[in-house]
């Protein structure tokens, strides 16, 4: 709040100055048909805010806007997500959107006022203009969607529209409306001068230029102050838009999707598996199998493959041979996978169905000792704390294999000692079956069978 009073005092002070040097630039010229006063601008400003003409000028420029950005961006979406997801589609179209960003929209616009209609120049100049600059921002946003967020989308079972509200929408955000605060700004001006140079009857465009004919300074300001004002309040529509999170907006419900297989009485069967990966065969007739209600542990050094079972068995890895069978799964990745846009209550709510209730959802809180950090973003807790989080929220989630890797790392040892105790307890319990991968040999005694790779 302080910081927002600073940002307001020292707008009003560098406005104030400004009016000033404005009034003391009028006062030496005095002539007010060259460079009006202050107070003749705010005398025309009062005047033409009364009349309806300077309503249908401004209505008229921002139907046209509004119609530039909506033809701009029908385009520009899925133009931007083929130029993100082919090499080939970038190759051939970078060519145009260079020459269409650089060349000056001028030369556009002495061609267009040859080619087209008056009326449709404002809208040809702004949407050449608008182009290139959403095509390239949105390219850029959908890029940085990363792919092991999708991943658990996918197995969590998300909807459409969840994985959009939850990890796309937020991963592009900030591209998306910094594109479309650039390419308004550059669309609203265009407009103007398209107006302007085509002879159309409506538009602040076209009150300029009436004002340049009539030799009507004073107009001309009160205008173009209109037009700022209106620039103005467009940009604090787009930030307020970009500050709505869509998943909070539009609330919806996460049913568990049911995969359960013919053969009930196991969580996981692997048999046969091969797999290589650069030449490096990680799997040569790997088989492996896991009852339901059974702790595995699965050790081994780093690289022998270990996270690229992790990657088979949750269906992101599919270059193989052999068969993989696994019931209802939830995975702990050794890299969160938080989101970093979303709070710790909502990262674990966006996969949870609504199976699991309050009750439930407080008592793995209490002993994973997080109940206190729902409302943090996971860039302000531990590591231990994400790790914490993490497995919270596997462990959560309904499923017949829990692959937990790494599990309690970052954990410190009394805790690590007391959780150990209490999900051995709670899984047999409940009769899950869990896939513990850990190169700790002191996490041994959780296991009721090891397997080395």
């Amino acid at each position: 709040m302080k910081d927002r009073l600073s940002t307001w005092k020292w707008n009003i002070l560098s406005l104030a100055l400004f009016l000033v040097v404005w009034e003391i630039a009028a006062l030496s010229l005095d002539n007010n048909y060259l460079f009006p006063s202050v107070s003749s601008v705010a005398e025309t400003l009062i005047i033409i805010s009364g009349s309806s003409l300077l309503y249908n000028n401004l209505s008229a420029t921002f139907v046209r806007s509004l119609e530039c950005l909506i033809v701009s961006f029908a385009v520009a979406l899925p133009l931007s997500y083929l130029i993100s997801t082919s090499s080939v589609v970038e190759k051939l179209l970078s060519p145009f959107l260079y020459f269409m960003k650089n060349t000056p929209l001028i030369a556009f616009l002495l061609l267009a006022l040859i080619w087209i209609s008056a009326e449709n120049v404002p809208l040809f100049i702004a949407i050449i203009g608008m182009l290139p600059i959403l095509v390239i921002n949105f390219a850029a946003g959908f890029r940085s969607v990363d792919h092991r967020y999708m991943e658990l989308a996918s197995l969590y079972h998300l909807s459409f529209f969840r994985r959009f509200s939850y990890i796309e929408y937020p991963a592009v955000k900030s591209y998306l409306f910094a594109g479309l605060s650039s390419a308004l700004g550059l669309g609203w001006r265009a407009i103007i001068i398209g107006e302007a140079l085509a002879s159309v009857k409506y538009g602040l465009g076209a009150a300029m230029r009436d004002a340049q004919n009539y030799v009507d300074v004073p107009y001309m300001f009160a205008i173009t102050i209109v037009s700022l004002l209106a620039s103005y309040l467009i940009e604090k529509l787009i930030q307020f838009f970009a500050k709505i999170d869509l998943y909070k907006l539009f609330r919806q419900t996460h049913s568990l999707v049911n995969t359960d297989g013919e053969d009930s009485d196991i969580a996981l069967k692997v048999s046969d598996l091969t797999f290589h990966r650069n030449s490096v065969k990680l799997f040569d007739a790997f088989s492996l199998q896991l009852k339901r209600g059974d702790i595995l542990l699965l050790k081994g050094k780093s690289g022998v493959g270990k996270s690229t079972l992790i990657d088979i068995i949750g269906g992101f890895e599919r270059s193989y041979d052999g068969t993989v069978y696994s019931g209802e799964k939830s995975i702990l990745f050794q890299d969160q996978r938080l989101c970093p846009w979303l709070n710790v209550a909502d990262n674990i709510d966006m996969i949870l169905p609504v199976s699991v209730g309050e009750d439930e959802r407080k008592m793995m809180y209490d002993v994973m000792g997080i109940t206190n950090l729902m409302d943090r973003m996971p860039g302000e807790i531990s590591g231990g704390e994400v790790q914490r989080v993490s497995l919270c929220r596997a462990l959560l989630y309904p499923a017949q294999l829990y692959v937990l890797d790494e599990p309690l790392t970052g954990i410190g040892e009394n805790q690590k000692k007391e959780l150990l105790t209490w999900i051995r307890s709670y899984v047999k319990e409940k009769q899950l079956s869990v896939l513990w991968i850990s190169h700790d040999e002191n996490q041994a005694d959780i296991a009721d069978r090891i397997v080395a790779i």
